[in-house]
């Protein structure tokens, strides 16, 4: 009776431990997902924009700062956000936004090690009004060893940006700031060659 017993309880474990197996996600996915580690990152978010001014966004990841540090090493200006996320030992992180010319100053795709990781790229509105940028972090975990990595989406936001027209006080101060040589070469320069020559006459006559 004592041996049925306990056959009877070793069943109910084996039994038990098949369900819990059969409930862990054995997929490629599921497999990542388990493998990712905790994190954390920051990154600047601007608001407010004028038409074709460019503004860098960056975005610091570290798995040993806390959110509040990392956003003390932000240097670009804007809203500050910080989260909480999952990271593996390579990430990926892209900006997107059809409404913006974006340059990727650091690479996209980065190994992580203790510290922190960075990321940076340049924006440029191109059409006015509200527009949206999508920022995502993705993990890319190995699986089984081989050299085919599985993407697992970590972290995904979207970042809404005013896009304002250029005001004329500003066009033509760019306006001069660009063209300062032909102005001086065609405008100034054959003036005051004009006020000298008058200036001549006068004391002559």
């Amino acid at each position: 009776a004592v041996d049925a017993r306990r056959d009877g309880r070793l069943h109910d474990e084996v039994r038990r431990l098949r369900d819990r197996l059969d409930a862990l996600d054995m997929t490629p996915a599921g497999y990542a997902r388990a493998r990712l580690r905790r994190a954390n990152i920051a990154f600047n978010a601007p608001d407010r924009m004028q038409l074709n001014e460019t503004k860098d966004i960056e975005l610091v990841l570290s798995d040993d700062k806390s959110v509040s540090e990392l956003k003390r090493r932000l240097q670009e200006e804007g809203r500050q956000v910080g989260a909480h996320i999952r990271t593996a030992d390579v990430m990926e992180a892209t900006l997107t936004g059809a409404a913006f010319k974006i340059e990727e100053i650091a690479p996209s795709q980065q190994a992580v090690s203790r510290g922190v990781t960075k990321w940076k790229w340049e924006i440029e509105p191109t059409q006015t009004g509200t527009r949206r940028l999508h920022l995502t972090v993705t993990a890319l975990v190995a699986v089984n060893g081989k050299d085919r990595r599985q993407a697992v989406r970590t972290f995904e936001r979207t970042l809404e940006v005013e896009s304002v027209a250029v005001g004329m006080p500003s066009k033509l101060a760019g306006f001069f700031t660009d063209n300062w040589q032909w102005i001086v070469t065609t405008l100034l320069i054959p003036l005051l060659a004009y006020v000298v020559q008058r200036r001549r006459r006068t004391t002559a006559s």
